[in-house]
């Protein structure tokens, strides 16, 4: 009852901000455990009037951070609802903005965000419930096929050019928003405690390697690297540091099929959940989708056109926004930029291998989680460790070699 007038609460305030009038409040909860790890994601259907008397519908998403003790003691929950609400509040909107002053025709678009509060245990977010609008998760699947590929690395290009043309044009608005999202829900926490979330999935990353012991013995040097890897400072002082996603797994992409000759060929996409975004190389961010998101089959024969894809895409956009892509990210650049971070990519994507092949209602759930050991648990134990599992993980390690990223 509590949570449920917590959440009218931020409603009503919601309405007051749209100058709105109450008259339906329709909630429905969220029916899959691991909707929302670090709290919980509801449905509201909501009809008020306007000061001209009109009927105004709204189909929202509310994400509530927990407010579990256990979790909130060990989580910096506070950290990663503050990023979100920045990018939502500021950053998306300086890239609107921009987008307008060029005259963009088929821009980067956010998801519409109404509200949002970060008063510590009480962290709130109000979206649009973009389903409502027909955009859907991808089909269950560990990747993607070849069209929704292209769409996602042209989505990406648009929303890492943002960046560039930003610092470019508009220097201090960039570094100021770039100060506020350097504190992240990743390097907020304890080296020992992120050591202790990775240490599973590093050990299983070993595990399949265990018939190759060249690369076995590579990947465990840079497994005895790998917070200090994902914690490195520098990416965010990179000459090509950008604000990105930070969590590109197919839970946080939508796609919307617009085409009824091509029913299944994505026409527009949108990216969910900003709470582990900040700033980075993008090829942290390429390299992770990459081996998130991409069959090692298609991966290992596209991988060149695929990068070269996003490249043209993000220096097309680059132009359009008046700025000069052999300045801010030339191809070499990019290319640079892989060999170095790619390893980052490939570290922070070890999770979402997991969770892509675990059952929607066995995803995590961290509310009755009672302390740090019950948050790894959840992680480790809610799948099953087989042999398409592990061949995932070699695989993008084998990749790795070939490419020279290892």
């Amino acid at each position: 009852m509590a949570e449920k007038e917590t959440l009218i609460k931020h409603i009503r305030k919601l309405l007051h901000k749209l100058s709105l009038t109450e008259k339906l409040i329709n909630i429905t909860p969220s029916a899959l455990s691991g909707d929302g790890y670090l709290g919980m994601i509801t449905k509201v259907y909501l009809v008020a009037v306007n000061n001209n008397g009109s009927t105004k519908t709204l189909n929202l998403i509310v994400k509530s951070a927990t407010a579990n003790p256990g979790v909130r003691s060990q989580l910096r929950i506070d950290v990663a609802f503050k990023t979100e609400s920045i990018f939502y509040e500021k950053i998306f909107t300086v890239f609107d903005r921009l987008q307008t002053e060029n005259g963009i025709t088929e821009p980067f678009i956010s998801v519409p965000c109404y509200y949002t509060c970060t008063d510590y245990l009480d962290e709130t977010l109000i979206l649009e419930d973009m389903k409502e609008q027909n955009y859907l998760m991808y089909k269950k699947s560990t990747s993607l096929d070849y069209d929704h590929i292209i769409l996602s690395l042209k989505t990406y290009a648009k929303f890492h050019a943002l960046s560039f043309a930003l610092r470019d044009q508009k220097s201090d608005i960039f570094e100021q928003l770039r100060q506020e999202v350097k504190t992240t829900f990743t390097n907020s926490h304890p080296k020992e405690l992120l050591q202790k979330f990775m240490e599973s999935s590093n050990a299983d990353l070993l595990a399949s390697l265990s018939q190759d012991e060249r690369i076995q013995n590579k990947m465990k040097e840079i497994v005895k690297r790998s917070v200090e890897t994902l914690l490195d400072e520098g990416t965010q002082e990179n000459e090509y540091c950008v604000f990105i996603h930070g969590d590109c797994w197919l839970n946080n992409l939508l796609f919307k099929y617009g085409n009824s000759l091509k029913p299944n060929t994505p026409t527009e996409m949108r990216l969910l959940d900003f709470q582990f975004s900040t700033v980075a190389s993008p090829a942290s961010e390429v390299s992770s989708f990459f081996f998130i998101n991409i069959a090692n089959e298609l991966l290992v024969d596209k991988h060149d056109q695929f990068l070269e894809l996003y490249h043209k895409t993000l220096s097309d956009f680059l132009v359009k926004l008046g700025s000069d892509p052999n300045k801010l990210f030339p191809w070499d650049g990019l290319k640079q930029q892989m060999k170095k971070y790619s390893i980052r990519g490939l570290l922070s994507s070890l999770q979402a291998i997991r969770l892509l092949r675990v059952e929607s209602d066995k995803l995590p759930n961290l509310n009755n989680c009672t302390d740090f050991d019950d948050v790894v648990k959840q992680f480790d134990t809610s799948f099953e460790k087989n042999e398409d599992y592990y061949k995932a993980l070699r695989d993008i390690s084998l990749l790795c070699d070939k490419l020279g990223y290892i």
